[in-house]
Formats: structure tokens, sequence, C-alpha cells
């Protein structure tokens, strides 16, 4: 999982990307939300350390387990009074959740998830509502949670360090239920608790999947990019794979769906994109979603609707920095509009079926979407 950053990258101004980057420079001005933050209720994240072994989920396909690599990994736990580190693989069949859960069932002092978006959401999965911490050793193209944590990316002893003795950190999980009438192959993960409220049973014609999200899902726009872009073109060209596989669904149709809100407001939306944010930072420090916090108890929909091809999206852009930055204010016009939206729970229902992603994993095309927010369910390490 290589998660959104196609919205950081994009190529309003170049040309090509038009759409990416008009969307990245609009959304990091404040649209319309209601709605305000609330911290009441969460829990302090605890900070003594627990006795077990820490335990090491590694994705193999990410960063080969190398003599020296296990070297470092033991001396670093050593040194900060910890015991011998117990590792676990990941396999296609379970990227990361059943070795989590395993790991605390061992009663494990901190898990470190050794991979990219896909695995860490993996882990987390296996974790949320545990009080067991959750460190990162990112080795992914976007490593988005890593960078909201702001945690170190380019050295490994220094991401080891802070995983055994940073502090802990409380955040929030996002769940989605998506009902997709053409499968991706992607896993339901059952959340471990109860949905609160509970998701409404899945129409008989599609398949229920359940996904966390750490990060941004949506549906729409960049659904389709996220389905076209395959582990391939990112292992050779990197972050320029989202750029690329973008670039053709600049003219896609926009979609029509029903918008319900944890409060009772219901509203019809046509747009591109509909986008629903834990947190927004992505690549290069861009903010999606300024208001969107990784511990701020809120999840954040954007809608954006743009007029077909570069055009749209590079008025989008325009529109929202000639009224500059200052009050939230809605993005209104011909040829672009942006909603956002503030709510714990939410049903979105597509009159058709749209591609869509949880952190960058595709995981097909869905007729309804249905997001919930566990509040302060994970504890993360941070420097």
């Amino acid at each position: 999982m290589e998660a959104v950053t196609w919205i950081a990258l994009g190529v309003a101004l170049a040309g090509l990307a038009a759409g990416l980057v008009a969307l990245a420079v609009a959304l990091r001005l404040r649209g319309e939300l209601r709605g305000g933050k609330g911290q009441e209720g969460i829990a302090p994240a605890p900070q003594v350390r627990a006795a077990g072994s820490p335990y090491v989920i590694h994705n193999p396909s990410k960063l080969e387990r190398t003599e020296e690599l296990e070297a470092l990994v033991l001396r670093t736990a050593m040194d900060a009074g910890l015991a011998e580190p117990v590792w676990l693989e990941t396999t296609v069949e379970d990227p990361g959740t059943g070795q989590a859960r395993q790991a605390v069932e061992a009663g494990a002092s901190v898990v470190v998830a050794v991979g990219g978006d896909g695995t860490v959401r993996s882990v987390a999965a296996g974790l949320a509502g545990s009080e067991v911490p959750m460190a990162i050793l990112p080795q992914g193209t976007g490593n988005l949670l890593a960078r909201n944590l702001e945690l170190p990316l380019s050295s490994l002893a220094e991401q080891l360090r802070v995983a055994f003795t940073g502090h802990n950190r409380r955040m929030d999980v996002g769940w989605l239920a998506a009902d997709v009438t053409e499968d991706a192959g992607q896993q339901s993960v059952e959340p471990g608790f109860d949905v609160e409220p509970a998701f409404p049973p899945a129409p008989a014609t599609t398949t229920r999947t359940i996904q966390p999200f750490l990060v941004i899902s949506g549906v729409g726009f960049d659904g389709a990019v996220m389905e076209s872009v395959g582990d391939g073109l990112k292992d050779r060209v990197g972050w320029m794979a989202y750029v690329l596989a973008s670039t053709k669904h600049l003219w896609g149709k926009r979609m029509r769906a029903r918008l319900e809100l944890g409060a009772g407001e219901q509203e019809n939306l046509a747009a591109r994109s509909v986008l629903i944010a834990n947190c927004g930072r992505l690549q290069g420090g861009v903010q999606l979603v300024p208001d969107a916090q990784l511990d701020d108890g809120w999840l954040d929909v954007v809608a954006v609707d743009t007029a077909a091809g570069p055009v749209g999206w590079m008025a989008l852009a325009g529109g929202v920095m000639t009224r500059g930055i200052g009050p939230r204010r809605a993005v209104t016009g011909a040829l672009a509009n942006m909603i956002m939206r503030r709510t714990r729970t939410l049903s979105l229902r597509l009159r058709s079926p749209q591609p869509t992603q949880v952190d960058g994993d595709y995981l097909g095309r869905a007729v309804a979407l249905h997001a919930r927010l566990q509040r302060g369910a994970l504890l993360v390490r941070v420097p």
C-alpha cells in the first residue's frame, strides 16, 4: 500500500499532471467545514515500558532480513534494556494483522512494523485497542503515516532508536466497510471491537470488505489511480508511478452519491473524488487536509468536483488562491467545486460502482461506503 501520493504530486501546473497539484494546492487552503475539534474523553498515552519482548513484523518484499539488520535490531533493543526481539514475517494471506494479534497475546512490549503503508495498516488493525504500542520502520514508496508522525525516514538506526526508546502517542483509527461489486482481493479485517453504530447490512449483490485506515480512504478519481498503479511500476519509478497513472483519469466521469453524516445531515453530491481523511500530510510536506489531525477525534470528508481535464483542476486551484488564506470558505464555480465536512460516522451511497482505495490499497468497485472512527485506539511510537 502506498497511499494517496497522487494528490500531492499531480500535474496541474506541469501539464501532464495538472489535476493533482491543483487538488493539493486547493485543499491546503481551508474549505468550509462543519463542526469543531474535540479532545474530550481520550485517555493519555501510557509511557511505562512493558516487560515483554519486542516483536518485529517484517515484510520481506520491502526489506531483506540480513544478518546485519538482525544484529542492528538486537543491539538497539539490548541498549534500550529490552529482551531479545522476536521476528514474524508477513505473508500474502496475512499481511500483518494476525502476527500483530499473536504478539499482543504473547505480551509484547512493542510491535515494530517493517514495510510500507500496507504493512503498517495491517499491523495497526491487530493492535487497535490493545494498549501495545506500534513502532514503524518505513520501507514503502509513500510512508504516509510515518510522515504524519514526523518519524525519521532515511536512517534505520534512528528509526530503531525511536521504536525502542521513543514516546507513546495515542491516535485515532478509521474503519471502512466497502460494499464492492468487483473485489480486488483485499481480505476483510474484523475490527476486534463492536462498531458503533453498527455497519448497515450489505446488499445481497455485493461483497462486504472491512478495512482499517490510518491516513486517507477514498472513492472516485483517487481509487481509479490506485487501480492503475502496479507494484512493478512503483518499484521502477517510485512515487512518479502515481503521477503517470493519474494522467489517463483526468477526464474521468464524475460520480453521483448520497452522503449521510452521523449527525443526521444528508446531501446529494456530484464529485470526481470523495476522500475520508484521518490525517492529511502527504509527501513534500503538503497538507492535503490541514484540519485533519491524527488525534482530534474526527474524520474529515472532502468532496471535489471539477470540469473534466486539466482546466477544471487548475480552476479549482485558482479559485481557492484568489480567496487567500483566511477563514474557511467553500470553493464554488462553473469549473470547480469543493465541499468539506466533519463527522465521526458516515455512509456514502453511490449511484454506480466506483473504484475505491484505503490508504492507497485498491479495494475494488463499491456501491456504498460506511466509515466509523475508533477514537484514540492505537498507541504509536514517536521521537
